[in-house]
Order: structure tokens, then C-alpha cells, then sequence
């Protein structure tokens, strides 16, 4: 079965990637209407990009704690339930990152965006920078 990146598919069906002319137009209209089409096209994703609900709360899965901090000054204690019954493989790979002596653990990690309640984005792991071994 052959996969075909979005870039090419494009060409097939005449939909061009982002040109010279193409940006003179939308700079046009920004000049014309101080709206630019990309931020428009970027909001309206937005607003209908919606992010899912999560599975109901259960106090019978299990949970991993990562402790915070910003300069050495302590701020407080994030608590992740696992949803091992959901994604078992998922979950146990979060779990085996946060247990201690871990060689590609999350300590001193840092924090990108935090969604209260849904997901947090993290950089990479001091073990990250040496590869794994397959």
C-alpha cells in the first residue's frame, strides 16, 4: 500500500503550497483590511479544533506524582491519573519514566504548555540526548 504526504497529494489535485503570488494577495488584504487571511485561517481552526473530553475520573486506576519546581523554589505537586485500562502501553511508559533512577526519567525536564486537566507538553529528557538502544 502506498502513503502519500500531504505535500504531494496537494500537487496531484493542483492545490500549490504557499507562493510568491500568494503571499503578495494576502498581504494585500491585510494592507486593505489590517486582517491578515493566515491569523483568520489560524483562529477559525482554533475555534473548531476542539479538544476531546477526557474518560470519567476513577479512584482505582493508578496515578504517578511529579513534584514541580522553578529555580531551586518548590511549586507544588502534579498528579496524572494513568489510564491503564484505556492505553495500557501509553501508561505504563509514563509510569516507568516517573519511577526514580529511571535512565530516561523526567527529572530536571522542562515544562512546555500545560493544560490544566487535559495534557502538558515536556522537552527533552537529560537520557534523550545519548539515544536508546534498540
Amino acid at each position: 500500500m502506498t502513503k502519500f504526504c500531504g505535500d504531494a497529494v496537494g500537487v496531484r489535485k493542483g492545490k500549490g503550497g504557499d507562493t510568491g503570488k500568494s503571499r503578495q494577495k494576502a498581504l494585500q488584504k491585510f494592507i486593505e483590511t489590517g486582517r491578515h487571511p493566515e491569523i483568520e485561517r489560524a483562529q477559525q481552526m482554533a475555534r473548531t479544533d476542539r479538544i476531546p473530553p477526557l474518560p470519567d475520573h476513577d479512584p482505582n486506576r493508578d496515578f504517578v506524582f511529579l513534584d514541580l519546581s522553578l529555580g531551586g523554589k518548590a511549586l507544588g505537586r502534579l498528579v496524572i491519573e494513568l489510564f491503564c485500562d484505556i492505553m495500557p502501553v501509553g501508561a505504563n511508559h509514563l509510569r516507568n519514566r516517573c519511577l526514580p533512577g529511571s535512565r530516561f526519567g523526567l527529572a530536571g525536564t522542562a515544562i512546555h504548555k500545560l493544560h490544566p486537566h487535559y495534557a502538558m507538553w515536556l522537552g527533552k529528557s537529560a537520557g534523550a540526548s545519548e539515544g536508546m538502544r534498540m
